[in-house]
């Protein structure tokens, strides 16, 4: 199992500034952590029934992260497709795993946050299609060969993208619902379910829900469709969790932790608790602490 440390979102204040959620970085990459992740929210709704959430531009605030450390990983989760032109991801993420040494990850969905979409210029009927479409588009522009293709919204007659990179990025697509399913089977090397155990909170982010108890069954449909669409190796699964509450027992991460690999996770992603820096920092390093007594997380 390997794991993924959510960065803390920013609140306006000195605990979740970019310097600060750097040193979150180096702490979860001194306990031994995989990779830390951001989330892409550039224009959010906040209003009623909104489960949006402000951000930093994930790619600034990664590439800080990758130049603040050596070993862990650039998780990006998730990026929402129809927020940007796929050529411009596609070379924003080029560079930055260059700059880094290939440690992108990158998770991308449809979005949820209709007003956010449509005031970025994203056409909210069709960003189902945009995640596959825009996988697609970013692979054949990352070999740096001329693209002949046309999308929404956007035609290349030859363009050729810089940096190429000869070991494309690892690419996840969220999403729990059974299009998103078939879409990670089919077009991408890993999935990335959400854990929604309310139905209503599901409704409100446009997913469905899904529990750890439900989980072997949506592994299964999910590896079943794989193998259907002529998938061969193991794909990597990560769990994502936005809530800290099972952090606060010993005994409960390690119960989850070993249901989630037992379900078929290969990857936790997982919030951490807290409000200050300090707070951050030590439910790392708590967390860390178990894991590694439990043999579920290798020394630094």
């Amino acid at each position: 199992m390997r794991f993924s440390v959510s960065l803390p979102r920013p609140d306006g204040t000195g605990q979740t500034a970019i310097p600060a959620l750097v040193e979150v970085a180096r702490a979860a990459e001194e306990a031994g952590f995989d990779a830390v992740s951001v989330t892409d929210h550039p224009f959010p709704f906040l209003g009623t029934g909104s489960v949006s959430h402000r951000t930093y531009d994930p790619f600034t605030l990664q590439a800080y992260v990758a130049a603040a450390t050596e070993r862990i990983r650039l998780h990006f989760s998730l990026l929402v497709a129809c927020h940007r032109n796929p050529f411009l991801t596609a070379q924003m993420i080029a560079t930055l795993d260059e700059a880094s040494d290939g440690r992108t990850i990158i998770g991308m969905g449809a979005g949820y946050n209709r007003t956010e979409i449509e005031a970025l210029g994203g056409d909210f009927a069709r960003r189902g299609p945009a995640v596959d479409e825009a996988a697609q588009a970013m692979r054949s522009a990352w070999t740096g060969e001329p693209v002949h293709a046309d999308g929404q919204g956007w035609t290349a007659t030859g363009n050729q993208l810089f940096p190429a990179r000869t070991q494309a990025p690892p690419l996840w697509r969220g999403g729990n619902s059974r299009s998103a399913i078939r879409s990670a089977a089919t077009h991408f090397d890993g999935w990335a379910p959400l854990e929604v155990p309310d139905p209503t909170v599901a409704a409100l982010a446009g997913t469905n829900a899904l529990t750890i108890e439900a989980l072997p069954e949506a592994v299964d449909t999910f590896k079943a469709q794989w193998r259907a669409a002529g998938r061969t190796g193991d794909p990597d699964i990560c769990f994502v969790r936005s809530w800290p509450d099972w952090l606060a027992e010993p005994a409960s991460i390690t119960a989850d932790v070993e249901a989630l690999a037992a379900a078929g996770a290969t990857w936790v992603e997982f919030t951490i608790a807290g409000s200050t820096h300090r707070e951050h920092v030590q439910c790392i390093q708590d967390t860390a602490g178990v894991l590694r007594a439990a043999g579920l997380l290798a020394r630094p």
